[in-house]
């Protein structure tokens, strides 16, 4: 869990001048600014320890976000089994494969085909990352705030 103190001069005063739908406004955005963050991040990790990747763009689309809508908070992880675009689902394997790594892998006649050793590209990035991203809240926070509290004519 990440704590985070924002101490803005007009804060509470700008807050009792919107209405809810302009609060949660201003939670999801900031908490999907500092979710995109993290996963381009683990993205820039996962390029660095890979050579190459075939396509980089699939393999980014792997890496999923998802803003909580009923709690405050945010998930990036890499991709489950389901897509919503079955032809794209190719890639999600080799990304979960990257992330947790494989045992050992025998063809139906027997044949040895090796390991694949984890990456943990997305712990690495979240260790790299939390200090900037509570950082990142509190001024991305304060920054919508202030950008809708001139869209109302508080400021």
């Amino acid at each position: 869990m990440i704590d985070v103190d924002v101490d803005a001069a007009n804060f509470w005063g700008l807050l009792q001048a919107m209405d809810q739908k302009a609060r949660v406004r201003v939670m999801r955005s900031t908490l999907r600014r500092a979710a995109n963050d993290l996963k381009g991040r683990a993205f820039d990790v996962l390029t660095g320890k890979l050579r190459s990747l075939r396509n980089r763009t699939a393999m980014r689309k792997t890496i999923w976000t998802k803003v909580y809508s009923r709690t405050v908070g945010f998930r990036v992880t890499v991709a489950g089994n389901a897509h919503p675009y079955p032809a794209r689902q190719r890639d999600l394997p080799l990304s979960r494969w990257l992330e947790d790594g494989t045992g050992t892998r025998q063809t139906k006649k027997g044949y040895a085909r090796g390991t694949l050793p984890p990456l943990k590209f997305l712990e690495t990035a979240n260790r790299s990352t939390e200090g900037r991203v509570t950082d990142m809240l509190e001024e991305k926070f304060i920054e919508e705030m202030t950008r809708i509290a001139r869209n109302y004519g508080c400021i």
